[in-house]
């Protein structure tokens, strides 16, 4: 008795379970293979800033630990400063791209 119970249960999920993983599939591959025109607008190169890399090696108890961005530790340098605003411009532009920026953006910026 309890196996026809599990069998007639098996009968209606398993079908149900296949159609969503299939749906689920089916969505990502069309938005995958999307030739839309906003889609391939979103799909751009990007160019992250260069860091500059320093030579710094710190010495720990004999092991030798290297550190080659301790120089954006100084907030007060410019070239720290020069990074972080090549850095914003970066991620404004591209948040400003995505149609109603102002509702994202206002998060990050506090307003």
């Amino acid at each position: 008795m309890l196996e026809v119970r599990y069998r007639s249960a098996a009968i209606f999920v398993l079908p149900v379970a296949a159609s969503l993983l299939i749906f689920q599939s089916l969505s990502v591959t069309l938005a995958q293979n999307s030739n839309s025109i906003s889609t391939q607008n979103m799909i751009k190169p990007i160019k992250y800033p260069t860091p500059l890399k320093s030579e710094q090696v710190d010495d720990y108890h004999g092991v030798k630990v290297a550190d080659p961005y301790r120089w954006l530790e100084n907030l007060d340098s410019p070239e720290t400063a020069a990074w972080v605003e090549a850095e914003n411009n970066l991620t404004f532009g591209f948040l400003n791209e995505i149609p109603f920026p102002g509702s994202r953006t206002a998060r990050f910026v506090g307003s």
